[in-house]
């Protein structure tokens, strides 16, 4: 194995290194989400060093971006089978759940935070 330079923090600071091994965790994710928007191709990153779980994250998150936004109307799952409508007015991140929106039911009734796997999109703003 090569032993590479690191920097200060411990992150590999050395041009021997392929891209997902190199530079700190968000700066490999912005480099990984350029990548994907050029249309490199999974097998490619893979031969690249980037990890399987950073590739999903990157991936995910263009997904949900390009699906939710605030102003949509959408249809929300709730328990026991019960939809209801509402616009999205925000985002919420959550340590255990990762990324959900906080939805303006079209009841009046309080506001919902709901996982994007609740969600339908029924018309973008």
């Amino acid at each position: 194995m090569t032993e590479y330079i690191t920097d200060k923090l411990g992150w590999v600071d050395d041009f021997r290194a392929l891209p997902g091994e190199c530079g700190s965790p968000l700066s490999r994710k912005i480099y990984l989400q350029a990548l994907l928007g050029q249309g490199t191709q999974p097998h490619k990153l893979k031969e690249m060093s980037f990890s399987f779980e950073m590739i999903q994250e990157v991936f995910m998150n263009q997904l949900q971006n390009t699906y939710f936004k605030v102003g949509d109307l959408v249809e929300i799952e709730m328990k026991h089978g019960v939809v209801k409508m509402g616009i999205i007015t925000g985002e919420h991140f959550s340590d255990t759940i990762g990324r959900e929106y906080v939805i303006l039911p079209q009841d009046g009734g309080p506001r919902l935070i709901a996982s994007p796997c609740d969600l339908t999109v029924v018309s973008e703003k």
